[in-house]
């Protein structure tokens, strides 16, 4: 597996919000108590809800949905992160003004078109990885670790949590814009829906 040098590149530079610069500040933000902070960090797994839900013929999603605090806290960490990721314009999935339709549209011109899944796209997105980004964009240590273990469950990032979208976008960062390049030099179209990719030509 590559290293997270060599998958995202150089350090990201961005400013970081000051409820990112350290632990007192993150909890502050959160209105997250230490003791509270323990028990999420211990018994994440119960605060978590899992069902199935169909994703069109014999496939199944799993959906692991968060009890309201754990959903409050996620919120306000991909409000937060929302502020320092800027999405490319080949990204259509969890974006605002953008949507499954404006995916679409990007290609109606196209007389050929390919679309590829990526397999089990949010469980491929593991904690370490999540705070890896966090290091890579320059949050603290010890509140990039904070983070991952809020929003992960299982050491994986969830499918049902709010702030898996936004990380997942961040973690597809670097990836977007090889594909884009790619596709550009083919003359090509490239659009991604969370993970949905397609090439048109």
């Amino acid at each position: 597996m590559p290293s997270l040098a060599s998958f995202f590149g150089a350090p990201i530079r961005v400013t970081v919000p000051n409820e990112l610069t350290c632990e007192a500040e993150l909890l502050k933000f959160l209105a997250l108590s230490t003791a509270e902070l323990k028990k999420i960090w211990w018994f994440r797994g119960r605060m978590y809800q899992k069902f199935e839900i169909s994703k069109g013929g014999q496939k199944k999603r799993v959906i692991s949905a968060p009890d309201r605090r754990l959903k409050m806290l996620q919120t306000k960490i991909a409000s937060s992160l929302a502020s320092i990721y800027r999405p490319r314009n080949p990204v259509h999935g969890f974006v605002d003004g953008r949507s499954v339709k404006t995916n679409a549209t990007a290609h109606l011109r196209s007389k050929f078109v390919l679309n590829l899944d990526i397999e089990g796209f949010f469980m491929a997105i593991t904690e370490g990885r999540v705070s890896g980004l966090m290091g890579a964009l320059g949050v603290d240590g010890r509140v990039a670790e904070i983070l991952a273990r809020i929003c992960c469950n299982e050491g994986v990032l969830p499918q049902g949590a709010p702030s898996s979208p936004v990380i997942s976008n961040m973690i597809c960062f670097r990836m977007d814009k090889e594909l884009q390049t790619i596709a550009k030099e083919s003359r090509c179209i490239y659009t991604r829906y969370a993970d949905d990719i397609t090439f048109s030509s």
